[in-house]
């Protein structure tokens, strides 16, 4: 998340799935706080893994907004920073639990809601897997969280990309879960 201390409103709150796809999250990340203004207040969390999947470019855009990151982080290595654009770390973390609080150098209005998804289809009923060939994400209450949301500086959110679907069972796993047990 990235806030213009001037304006006091939120620029983006993006995600990035650096586990997922290395090379271009890292590329998006990089890109993304390059184009920010010094001054700005930058909010970066990690839950679990990808952090150990920075790169360079990732790494090097860390350290723009005061990160004291060396290199990328160990497996399910957890990680916060709250930092200045072009300025020092106002507080940082690493560890298997972290938590940063930190005084702003200004107020922030908080940013207006994500827009809702479209209603869900009727219980049973499955979605057509889009152009990139993934299924749609599970809905929590109609609205993905927060979290999984990626926010454009326009402020519309486009959704997660989901993981891929798991495999089914090969047909004699399934012919075996559909018969009932033998009786005694």
């Amino acid at each position: 998340m990235a806030i213009n201390t001037d304006s006091e409103q939120v620029v983006f709150r993006n995600t990035y799935d650096i586990w997922g796809d290395p090379q271009v999250e890292n590329a998006r990340f990089a890109s993304d706080l390059a184009a920010l203004p010094d001054g700005h207040v930058v909010l970066v969390a990690l839950k679990d893994s990808g952090m150990e999947n920075l790169d360079e470019s990732g790494i090097a855009a860390l350290k723009e907004i005061g990160a004291s990151i060396s290199g990328p982080l160990g497996v399910r290595e957890g990680y916060a920073l709250i930092g200045l654009k072009g300025g020092p770390a106002l507080a940082e973390r690493r560890g298997l639990k972290v938590e940063v609080e930190a005084a702003l150098p200004c107020s922030v209005t908080p940013p207006p809601p994500l827009p809702k998804e479209p209603p869900a289809a009727p219980a049973g009923a499955r979605a057509a897997a889009p152009a990139g060939g993934r299924a749609p994400a599970p809905s929590f209450g109609g609205t993905p969280p927060p979290w999984e949301q990626r926010v454009t500086p326009a402020g519309t959110a486009t959704p997660p990309t989901p993981p891929p679907p798991s495999p089914s069972p090969p047909p004699a796993q399934q012919q075996q879960q559909q018969q009932p047990p033998a009786a005694p």
